[in-house]
């Protein structure tokens, strides 16, 4: 007798179903975690990174043209020469192309747009004062320009601080896009969760190491990005094993690279010489105040040396300005390989330069001063192959002791120290004090 056929699945069936049971989480947890989980977490982030990427460099780029845009302005007031009018043309086109550039860039704040336009202000009022400054035919030695080279300067610097709240503001708008992805992400954990419990039952081993490589990648990429969103540029975001997760983290590593190098770029504009890689104006003005308040704590004595080129306008046209500037970069060289290790040499402007002599008295400068001025003096100075010349500096010295008296009263002296240095016949030195004392005594006389 024959049994009637069974409704109920076979053996080999449920087999197959069991087995079924089993990928199937599998399968529908990986098609979950590549095909939606994975672009809806990463692609936030991703536009953070472009975000911060076409944003920030601009800005960054526009805080640095803005700095080296001012120095042919400082140059012209210091030697009067008309390609310093030509240089500032040059960079005032690239200002403002920066400045086209950012406003053209769709800023999603308010006070975003705000401060573009207080820094592009701040710019316009430079550019009149600059222009002022440069259409006077003659301003080297005139000392009622200085007020307005510093109305120049406080809008240069309105400006770039006006940039750098533009900065901060994107950051902050960077944290807050970050805490959009961080939604994504929690989303993206409770789903993940859900869909591997079934899977877990089946496959704890397989279940466990998948998610464990995701969630430990994830949570170094969100605290490595939490970093930079706060500015720490020099902490890497990681992330290993997975492909989109280690493309992304070497984009937020690739843009950190770059404004730290932007950063450090700015930094050392900021306070050193291009050409000479001496400390420049601004360094030497912070300097002597700090130094100015020692010599108030302590009594001790300071001296500053002023020195400058004789007939340097003579290299520039029988050499060429090249050749001008190679003998800038030597005596800057040579000088800095004369003074003491204490003491600070700066390139005040043009083809002047300036010493402070810590802890050092009249008698002390003045040997410093014509140790210097021997060593230009022998020393050749080559401005191409198989040819050398040799210059000669004037120097004049300035000794604070006893009452203190203004930075300004200083700088001054030093100057006209150097002015009489010059006008007795160059190379040589002369020293402030010993020159007011000789005209009293031969009023007296």
């Amino acid at each position: 007798m024959t049994r009637p056929r069974s409704s109920r699945m076979s053996l080999q069936t449920r087999m197959m179903w069991w087995q079924v049971a089993i990928i199937m989480p599998l399968l529908l947890a990986a098609l979950l975690h590549h095909l939606y989980l994975m672009p809806r977490y990463t692609k936030p982030l991703l536009e953070i990174a472009n975000s911060v990427t076409n944003e920030i460099m601009l800005v960054k780029n526009q805080q640095l043209i803005l700095q080296v845009s001012a120095m042919p302005i400082n140059d012209y007031l210091i030697n009067g020469q008309h390609r310093e009018i030509r240089k500032f043309a040059s960079e005032r086109q690239r200002v403002e192309q920066g400045f086209n550039d950012i406003r053209a860039v769709p800023f999603k704040e308010v006070q975003e747009r705000r401060q573009i336009e207080a820094a592009w202000r701040e710019w316009k009022e430079a550019i009149k004062l600059a222009d002022e400054l440069l259409a006077i035919p003659h301003p080297v030695g005139d000392l009622g320009l200085n007020e307005k080279m510093k109305y120049f300067d406080n809008h240069i610097n309105g400006a770039a601080a006006s940039l750098e709240k533009l900065y901060s503001l994107v950051y902050r708008r960077l944290k807050t896009e970050q805490e959009v992805a961080q939604a994504a992400h929690n989303e993206m954990h409770i789903v993940t969760i859900g869909a591997f419990v079934v899977s877990l039952l089946f496959s704890a081993l397989i279940g466990s190491s998948l998610i464990h490589s995701i969630l430990d990648n994830l949570a170094s990429m969100r605290e490595g990005a939490g970093q930079l969103a706060k500015g720490s540029l020099n902490r890497p975001v990681s992330a290993e094993g997975i492909h989109e997760l280690e493309q992304l983290a070497d984009s937020f590593n690739d843009m950190a690279m770059k404004l730290q190098l932007h950063d450090a770029a700015l930094e050392d504009l900021a306070i050193h010489d291009g050409l000479t890689g001496l400390e420049n104006r601004r360094m030497f003005d912070s300097r002597l105040d700090e130094e100015l308040h020692r010599v108030i704590r302590y009594h001790h004595p300071l001296s500053l040396l002023m020195l400058d080129i004789d007939y340097f306008k003579s290299v520039n046209d029988g050499y060429g300005h090249l050749a001008g500037d190679v003998v800038l970069r030597n005596l800057a060289c040579t000088i800095k390989n004369t003074i003491r290790p204490v003491d600070y040499l700066f390139r005040y402007g043009g083809e002047e330069f300036c010493v402070i002599a810590v802890e050092t008295d009249a008698t002390g400068a003045m040997t410093l001063a014509e140790r210097i001025r021997v060593a230009v003096e022998e020393t050749d100075f080559p401005i191409s192959v198989g040819t050398e010349i040799n210059v000669t500096i004037s120097i004049g010295v300035a000794t604070l002791s006893g009452t203190v008296g203004k930075k300004e009263d200083l700088i001054a002296q030093a100057d006209r120290a150097l002015y009489e240095a010059k006008s007795s016949g160059r190379n040589r030195v002369h020293l402030y004090h010993s020159l007011e004392s000789d005209r009293q005594d031969a009023t007296k006389v």
